[in-house]
C-alpha cells in the first residue's frame, strides 16, 4: 500500500496532499458530520507518514506544516486523556516520518506538541 500511496504521489502529487488534506479536515470537524475516529486518524497519519520523500522538499515541508498544526488544533479541542495520546502518538509518528525537513525544525516541532500535550493531560 506504501508504494501504490508513493506512486500516486509521483503522479499527481497536489491531489495527493488536497485528498489527505480533506481527510484530514474531516476529522478535526467539530460538526456531527465528523469522520473523528481513532482508526480513521491512524490510518490517515500513516499515508501521511508514506508519502514522505515523496514531494519536493518545499511542498513537503508546507504540507507537514499544515498537518502538524491540524493535529494539535485536534489535540486542542478533543477531551480525554486517551483521545489526546492518540493524537499525540500520531503527531509523532508523522513527525518521525519526516525526511527531507531539516531535523531541527522537526525536533522543534515535537518538542511543542509534547508540551501541549502534557499542558492537556494536566488540565483534565
Amino acid at each position: 500500500m506504501r508504494e501504490c500511496l508513493i506512486y500516486l504521489t509521483h503522479l499527481d502529487p497536489q491531489d495527493a496532499q488536497d485528498s489527505m488534506l480533506k481527510k484530514l479536515d474531516k476529522q478535526v470537524d467539530t460538526s456531527p458530520a465528523s469522520e473523528w475516529s481513532w482508526n480513521n486518524l491512524n490510518t490517515l497519519c500513516w499515508a501521511i507518514g508514506s508519502i514522505s520523500g515523496a514531494l519536493s522538499e518545499p511542498a513537503e515541508k508546507t504540507f507537514l506544516v499544515r498537518v502538524i498544526k491540524d493535529l494539535l488544533n485536534l489535540c486542542e479541542q478533543k477531551k480525554g486523556k486517551d483521545h489526546k495520546a492518540v493524537i499525540a502518538s500520531n503527531i509523532m509518528y508523522v513527525v518521525g516520518q519526516v525526511r527531507s525537513v531539516e531535523r531541527a525544525n522537526t525536533t522543534t516541532c515535537t518538542r511543542q506538541a509534547a508540551k501541549r500535550v502534557h499542558c492537556a493531560r494536566t488540565s483534565d
